[in-house]
């Protein structure tokens, strides 16, 4: 036998699906502040759902990304959904942009290429290596002229 049966309610799975939508939506047309609440209630009524998890840490980090603590927070939840479900693309992409705004670069560039292994057609997290790339080339095509000009009287 596999032990007791967790009892599942109906009720507070189709509640928390229905926070969970109505935060999305909110998401959706960049209302983040207005989302954190029905994330919030989704997660209340549902914590082990990543998905619940990762769009609640994303609106809390869009409504307030220049105060630490709000994105110290978003990773923290970000990390949880991570560990419930490694392949949810969205998360990766969440954590690298947090990264990001931490001046992270080398774990944004990681967390950037998760997603991809996770969803090959995830164009926000191919942008971020294309770009953190570029920013590469730049940096070392820079130093090597400034190198020129400092070995040009040699």
């Amino acid at each position: 036998m596999n032990g007791p049966k967790k009892s599942i309610d109906i009720n507070q799975v189709i509640e928390a699906e229905t926070a969970y939508q109505e935060g999305r939506t909110l998401l959706n047309i960049r209302r983040f502040s207005a989302a954190v609440k029905p994330l919030q209630r989704a997660i209340e009524l549902s914590p082990e759902e990543p998905e619940y998890l990762t769009l609640f840490a994303w609106a809390l980090f869009k409504s307030n990304p220049e105060k630490a603590n709000s994105y110290n927070r978003a990773q923290e939840v970000l990390l949880a959904s991570r560990e419930l479900n490694p392949s949810l693309y969205q998360t990766h992409l969440y954590l690298g942009y947090i990264y990001q705004q931490q001046g992270k670069e080398r774990q944004a560039e990681k967390s950037f290429e998760m997603a991809v292994q996770a969803n090959p057609d995830c164009t926000e997290a191919l942008r971020e290596l294309r770009l953190i790339n570029l920013r590469r080339e730049q940096a070392s095509q820079s130093k090597g002229l400034l190198k020129k000009f400092i070995h040009k009287d040699d």
